[in-house]
């Protein structure tokens, strides 16, 4: 078991990774959009941090903010075969009982 200063210890260095020589790669929000700093977010303001990022490329209409808004992937993934519950139903695939149109 920890003792309540390991415990302190640990989540200082786990909100604030930076200050304790761990490589800048490892943050989490690098180059921050607003200030520019090197950044490790941890908790709700990660989630707070990334919808306002997707908000933003939404408003300024940018190829990321189109497919987030389409729902389709964001990052270059193929979708010929893949992704088929995110884009919805496929038209034209026969089904194995041979039953047709809706069941």
């Amino acid at each position: 078991l920890l003792t309540d200063k390991e415990v302190e210890k640990l989540n200082e260095i786990i909100s604030n990774p930076l200050k304790f020589d761990i490589p800048i790669w490892m943050a989490n929000r690098r180059k921050d959009y607003e200030t520019g700093a090197d950044m490790h977010i941890t908790g709700p303001d990660l989630r707070f941090t990334r919808d306002n990022d997707i908000k933003r490329e939404r408003k300024t209409k940018s190829y990321v903010g189109m497919r987030h808004s389409w729902g389709v992937p964001v990052r270059g993934q193929r979708t010929k075969s893949n992704f088929r519950k995110i884009k919805g139903k496929v038209k034209g695939v026969k089904r194995k009982g041979g039953k047709s149109g809706r069941v």
